[in-house]
């Protein structure tokens, strides 16, 4: 049991006895005034049966008084004496009242400290795991005309290992009869997306995903007339256990630069919304490839 529970086990007690003790204080002071109250009557009793001075004779009055005197001295002892015993009850009902408040203000540090720790350390995890997690992204794509095929590079860039990784690609081919920059993808010759997934992707070295592209032809690319388009996403476990699923967008596209008469591959407008297009032309969630 760390020393926060018992503390907090340790108040509760003292809360106990305090009332406890408080009861028995206002028990024994409730019995005292009825033990007063009990002698006075039974004096007051014999009082009314005395004699009264005249039929005294003077040794019967020197006496009477005497054991009057002495049972005043008696009552004040007696009285004085429950009286310093109510005091000194309340005394310790206040000491103990005085320590329960002081354990309940180290409580309270207590758990001001433990919930300062406690952040602390959450602080410090997070920290760990934002630092150390799985990145994955894309590389740069490249395009084999004579293969008919687009290789797309995935990359860890973290320090760990990352955990069960699932790619969804989307691929379109537009060809035109002139060099153009906007596509319209209802236009697509050919289009399809896949599914890809991978236990783990590794530290240091790309894995690299081959993507079919059909209708793919060196002259019309190099001359402007056909645009190839590639999106999609990435889903992953950053290696971590019981961390949520990250995810990362992707979108590459070929164009053709006019004046320099020259074919460059980069990242697709983000304005264009051309995942979502791309979705709707396949039919995404339906028909991947086989």
């Amino acid at each position: 049991m760390d020393s926060t529970s018992q503390l907090t086990l340790t108040v509760k007690r003292i809360l106990r006895e305090l009332r406890t003790l408080k009861e028995a204080v206002s028990a024994g002071f409730f019995g005292v005034q009825k033990q007063i109250s009990s002698i006075r009557h039974q004096q007051e009793a014999a009082h009314q049966q005395q004699k009264p001075p005249s039929e005294m004779s003077a040794i019967e009055f020197r006496v009477a008084n005497e054991i009057e005197r002495k049972n005043r001295a008696h009552r004040e002892h007696q009285y004085a004496l429950q009286k310093s015993i109510r005091n000194a009850a309340w005394a310790a009902f206040g000491a103990a009242a005085i320590y329960a408040g002081i354990a309940a203000f180290q409580l309270h540090q207590m758990k001001i400290a433990t919930d300062a720790a406690k952040s602390a350390a959450d602080t410090a995890k997070d920290a760990l795991h934002i630092s150390e997690r799985a990145y994955i992204t894309d590389g740069a794509v490249t395009m084999d005309a004579e293969k008919k095929s687009i290789s797309m590079p995935i990359l860890n860039s973290g320090h760990i290992p990352s955990g069960p990784v699932e790619v969804i690609i989307h691929e379109a081919t537009v060809s035109t009869n002139i060099p153009a920059t906007v596509i319209d993808l209802r236009g697509a010759g050919e289009h399809h997306w896949g599914r890809y997934n991978f236990q783990s992707i590794p530290l240091g070295w790309p894995l690299n995903i081959a993507i079919p592209a059909p209708q793919m032809s060196a002259l019309y690319l190099n001359s402007g007339r056909q645009t190839i388009i590639i999106a999609g996403f990435i889903t992953y476990n950053d290696g971590f256990p019981a961390t949520p699923q990250q995810q990362w967008f992707f979108c590459q596209r070929t164009t053709y630069q006019t004046v320099m008469k020259q074919l460059l591959v980069g990242p697709c407008n983000p304005g264009d919304d051309t995942l979502h297009k791309l979705e709707l032309i396949d039919g995404y969630p339906n028909n991947p490839e086989p």
